[in-house]
């Protein structure tokens, strides 16, 4: 895969190595009156993170990407030879991964972090409730097959239909209902009127339900026997295309967790369009995502409450939509200064004290998984910028400024 991605030099040459984060992001530079320019970043990408299931020399296992492409990680460490029977599942928390084995059949759930995996029951096409207490499943080759649901414990187990071919099933945005495959069609099952209703009909196959996470549309793959798959939209008794002919890769699709976009894939990429078809979008090329994490809502990001200051100047530096419940570590140009908390939103602040910092550019880098970095200037003509809360404070020493940058585009082959 080829990158382009910025290098910056001061007056005296010295090469500022930044954070992996700024190989997605676009820099602008733009010069004042005192030929001192100024540095603005732009994020490229405004998407949440993915899991999905890849095929190595040992076998299949379970990674994750983060939003802007940039960090993989390796979830499951499976057995030679196994394989990820249905698409990974996040819980609704983001916390943790439910996924089947090929090697046994069985349900695992992992943390994200690849910890505590704990097999559940035997089976395959998990859905966690919205909740978090609950996953819905079907049996993996039983007699017959059926839909069930049981607790994240591994008790109360409860058959809820019977079906007789793949029945993906997945639970309503209010988790009062299921949507599940039955007979080539779509069915659901109410949980308080005990009820099943199928709700389409049409002579084609249509398989692997999604609902949507915040209201009553549900997204369905159908197909006439032509061997493709489009992705349809059922939607108060309307069904509507949004796809065209773009092959069984589709299957791999997912709602965004606010319901205004769908990832799919295609050619052995991933993309992601509107909700209703339109402005289809290459998002990871050679990798087909399968779960759109939920609970964040797009990418990590970092910014200072001001972009320049007079020496003396406090500015405050603010990360949201960070892993939650880890650390950051903070360096400015390069140097390293501490460690934050994140919290279980995934937010964090603190603030820098620059009575001692030289005039220049600060470049400040909070790194969790991924990084991400933001800016200020100190300069003897802005204002001075009092402290405003009680943050944590890191005081900037002198000499560690960069001045006079410029802008070099790299070609870097991966």
């Amino acid at each position: 895969m080829l990158h382009r991605y910025p290098n910056y030099f001061s007056s005296t040459i010295v090469i500022l190595s930044l954070t992996i984060c700024l190989l997605f992001v676009t820099v602008i530079v733009t010069c004042s009156s005192t030929n001192k320019p100024s540095v603005v970043f732009a994020e490229t990408i405004d998407v949440a993170q993915f899991a999905y299931a890849d095929s190595d020399a040992a076998g299949q296992n379970i990674y994750t990407i983060n939003c802007d492409g940039s960090v993989i990680n390796q979830v499951t460490n499976l057995s030679t030879g196994n394989s990820i029977i249905s698409p990974p599942a996040w819980s609704p928390d983001g916390q943790k991964i439910a996924f089947s084995s090929a090697f046994d059949q069985t349900i695992y759930l992992v943390n994200l972090d690849g910890t505590d995996l704990t097999p559940l029951t035997t089976g395959a096409f998990p859905s966690w409730s919205p909740d978090g207490q609950k996953i819905a499943f079907q049996n993996d080759g039983g007699n017959p097959l059926a839909i069930y649901v049981i607790d994240i414990d591994g008790t109360n187990l409860q058959k809820i239909a019977d079906i007789d071919s793949n029945g993906t099933p997945d639970w309503s945005f209010d988790g009062k209902r299921l949507v599940f495959v039955k007979s080539e069609d779509l069915y659901t099952y109410d949980f308080e009127t005990l009820n099943m209703e199928q709700i389409t009909n049409n002579p084609g196959s249509e398989w692997q339900p999604k609902w949507s996470p915040v209201d009553d549309r549900i997204a369905y793959l159908y197909s006439n026997g032509s061997g493709t798959g489009d992705i349809y939209i059922f939607d108060g008794g309307i069904n509507t295309r949004i796809t065209d002919s773009l092959y069984l890769e589709e299957r791999l699709f997912d709602w965004s967790p606010d319901g205004t976009k769908i990832s799919y894939g295609f050619s052995g990429s991933t993309y992601v369009m509107n909700a209703d078809g339109t402005s289809p979008t290459l998002l990871f090329e050679d990798i087909l995502a399968q779960a759109w994490r939920p609970g964040i809502d797009g990418c990590p990001r970092l910014v200072s409450n001001f972009s320049t200051g007079a020496p003396g100047s406090y500015f405050k530096v603010s990360g949201n939509n960070f892993p939650p419940n880890k650390s950051a570590t903070i360096t400015v140009n390069g140097h390293y200064f501490g460690v934050i908390p994140v919290d279980n939103w995934g937010a964090f602040q603190f603030s820098f004290n620059t009575s001692e910092a030289s005039i220049g550019f600060y470049l400040v880098t909070a790194t969790v998984n991924p990084s991400r970095t933001t800016q200020f200037e100190v300069n003897d003509l802005a204002p001075l910028r009092p402290p405003i809360d009680n943050t944590q404070i890191f005081d900037i020493p002198p000499n560690i400024a960069f001045t006079e940058f410029s802008f070099l585009p790299i070609i870097v082959f991966e």
